[in-house]
């Protein structure tokens, strides 16, 4: 029995790759299937806030809105913390003599040059700190990466240094030397 069908001719029984193939094209990856693409009506309205947004305003990155947000209140925070407590830094004196006075057990507090200084020192490391942490916070924010713990880290970085110094401050202090001096 012989075949009534006329013969295939230019490949036409042919698959996408043979025919490629035969006219020496490169195979391009094939278009994701049907069932791996998601529908915009499967994205549901509890999973729109965490996902990453494209943002047309910033080159290449992608936008967190909550990041964003966090960050700018972090540095708003960190900013009037900074701005309240210079008239205190300035005059530190002052303020270790009243803590020296509510705690009413070290004697009056004496140091006042070496506390104006600490606190002169604290208000520079302070403001230095949170320079940088507000133009590493731009920068990751315009690159579209995440950037709250910026300010989280500066915080505690000028905490510590906050601390270190008005121990020093305080051990700098002949009241306080002697009280621990009267202690042993």
């Amino acid at each position: 029995m012989t075949d009534q069908r006329p013969r295939p001719q230019y490949g036409e029984y042919a698959s996408t790759e043979e025919r490629l193939a035969a006219g020496g094209l490169p195979l391009e990856e094939a278009p994701p299937r049907p069932e791996t693409r998601i529908e915009p009506t499967a994205v549901t309205a509890s999973t729109t806030p965490t996902a990453p947004v494209r943002d047309p305003a910033i080159t290449g990155g992608v936008s967190y809105p909550w990041d964003r947000a966090l960050t700018t209140g972090l540095l708003a925070f960190g900013g009037f913390s900074l701005v309240t407590s210079v008239p205190n830094l300035l005059d530190f004196s002052t303020t270790m003599r009243q803590v020296y006075e509510t705690a009413a057990t070290y004697g009056e507090y004496t140091s006042d040059a070496l506390a104006n200084g600490i606190g002169v020192a604290v208000l520079a490391a302070q403001a230095a700190i949170f320079v940088v942490v507000l133009m590493l916070s731009i920068g990751r924010l315009r690159a579209g990466k995440r950037a709250f713990f910026i300010p989280l880290i500066g915080g505690v970085v000028a905490g510590i240094i906050t601390l270190v110094l008005v121990i020093a401050a305080m051990v700098g202090d002949p009241a306080l030397t002697t009280w621990f001096n009267s202690q042993t």
